[in-house]
């Protein structure tokens, strides 16, 4: 696939995905009746639970059906709070069938969180996990709720959700599927983004762009079995649930704390072959796999996908020698795309962060002045889709108007630059940029050599105002270690004489401190949790 690109307008881009825009409802339906019926659809480790495509195409119809009984109709949003559950996919299908938006809800959100977000999705429906009953209903008799009218219960011992949307109430085969007239413009997933800077924002996600969102992951294989740590909000599991529906692959999934051993377990058990995560995730799976004594652990794999932060060469590198007959492939998404927007699976060029550009993108450089760059200059990125609009973010003028602008365009917060050979580098979030004494310092930079450390496991670099001039930064770097009986003191003044060796003056200069941490603060999609390191700080 050619990216092209327009001198004149100083505008990368690519063709335009050849799919049909419908309902996703009505394309989940058609694929799956025509299907393998018996095929595996999905399992769900913690339970133990294999889907079929009859199971799923036969309950999500019960759902459809049952929502509509109940009065549920287009545009009536529904809030499911709960964990990765075996019920989420027919329940989630269900509501695209009828037009009803879907919000996946943050589980850790507490306090004046939940009424907040709750009163923003403003839903008709509520289904939950009976772990949050108390902290959910709470927040239901504090928040203002005018549409709620029905709260069911997802595992109760009499559950609310079996008797209620998944009972039998007429024939599976003469349901019709209600059109979606406007799959551009009408709200399939009501998403939160990842919120690692900031309290997350819920982005709407039309039937079109998750449909073109599920193209985006990998290279299409035959026989695929799929495994994504993160839990049901982030858009990369909220993509992957529909692949199985349109491609001959199979969902592994778990609502378990994503531990190395669990991790390895589920790979090595269910010959996983396409995996994806963020960083934080594969040492300890790494180390898993060592520590089997198994020298074929992870042998599976031929695809290791990693994102949701700019990814150093370094971390690439362990990457290599842990999954020596596997592909590590760094993509670059936002929940703002409904998936990936570039990665670097089909490239030779080595250090890129992003890639190339996927189908039915396009892109540009701005500088500080809203001026269009050309290839190797870095600035603001700037993306959107060739046919689709962004919806935006669900009620929040004052993030659409900071983040979206004329032209249809979405500002994505990163530094980047477009290069000669047209790929996609992400050099950082605009916000994690460190200036000091007029330099501009990329935490990837100095995080890639800090990284190479054989002890270190994890690594930022946090910029905090100097106390002696507040217009300018110092830069902090906090570490966590792969094994715990390095002495602090010695692995900080391995790490200072690494910077100096390795890093121009000015980047070594800017660090002024390096903390050693027990454990490194994650955010609930698994990237390091920069917010938190910031007030640390």
């Amino acid at each position: 696939m050619e990216t092209i690109y327009n001198e004149v307008e100083k505008i990368w881009s690519t063709p335009g995905l050849n799919i049909e825009h419908r309902g996703l409802g009505e394309a989940i339906l058609t694929k799956l009746k025509t299907d393998n019926q018996d095929r595996i659809f999905e399992f769900f480790y913690d339970k133990g639970i294999t889907l079929t495509v009859a199971d799923v195409r036969q309950q999500t119809i019960r759902v459809a059906q049952n929502l509509q009984r109940i009065g549920l109709k287009k545009g009536d949003t529904v809030v499911i709070y709960s964990m990765l559950n075996e019920k989420i996919t027919p329940i989630a299908f269900g509501c695209f069938t009828i037009g009803a938006p879907v919000n996946y809800f943050e589980t850790n959100f507490d306090g004046d969180d939940i009424n907040e977000f709750l009163e923003k999705i403003d839903p008709v429906l509520i289904v939950f996990e009976e772990e949050y009953r108390s902290r959910l209903f709470k927040a239901i008799e504090d928040s203002k709720l005018p549409n709620l009218k029905h709260i069911l219960s997802l595992d109760s011992v009499s559950s609310s959700v079996e008797k209620v949307l998944f009972q039998d109430c007429g024939s599976i085969d003469t349901f019709e599927v209600p059109k979606i007239e406007d799959p551009a413009t009408h709200p399939a997933l009501l998403l939160l983004t990842s919120g690692t800077t900031r309290l997350p924002k819920i982005m709407a996600l039309s039937h079109a762009v998750m449909m073109e969102g599920i193209y985006s992951w990998w290279n299409i294989e035959a026989g695929m079995k799929i495994f994504s740590i993160s839990p049901v909000r982030w858009i990369s599991q909220a993509s992957i649930m529909l692949q199985p529906v349109f491609f001959d692959c199979q969902r592994f999934y778990t609502s378990q704390n994503p531990s190395g051993k669990l991790g390895r377990d589920i790979i090595d058990t269910y010959k996983i072959t396409h995996f994806v995560t963020v960083p934080a995730n594969y040492p300890p799976i790494f180390k898993a796999a060592e520590m089997s004594g198994n020298p074929k652990s992870l042998s599976s794999l031929k695809i290791a996908a990693v994102g949701g932060e700019v990814v150093s060469e370094a971390f690439i590198d362990i990457m290599s020698k842990a999954l020596p007959k596997c592909r590590p492939v760094k993509c670059y998404g936002m929940t703002e795309f409904g998936g990936l927007a570039a990665t670097d699976e089909d490239i030779s060029k080595k250090g890129v962060n992003g890639g190339a550009l996927k189908r039915g993108f396009m892109a540009k450089i701005v500088n500080e002045n809203q001026n269009s760059l050309g290839p190797n200059e870095k600035g603001q990125l700037f993306m959107k889709r060739i046919s689709l609009p962004y919806l935006k973010y669900w009620k929040n003028d004052k993030a659409n108007e900071e983040n979206f602008v004329e032209g249809g365009w979405l500002n994505t917060g990163d530094f980047a630059y477009m290069d000669s050979d047209n790929l996609l580098n992400i050099v950082a979030r605009s916000k994690d940029l460190v200036r000091s004494g007029g330099n501009i310092i990329v935490p990837v930079s100095i995080e890639t050599v800090i990284g190479s450390h054989p002890n270190v496991q994890l690594c930022a670099l946090i910029g905090h105002p100097n106390p002696v001039d507040l217009t300018d930064e110092i830069g902090i770097v906090f570490v966590s270690l792969r094994s715990e009986t390095s002495v602090s003191h010695k692995i900080e003044d391995d790490l200072r004489n690494l910077l100096m060796l390795k890093c121009t003056k000015e980047e070594a200069q800017v660090v002024r401190h390096i903390k050693v941490l027990s454990e490194m603060p994650l955010t609930t999609c698994g990237k390091i949790n920069r917010n938190v390191l910031a007030e640390m700080a």
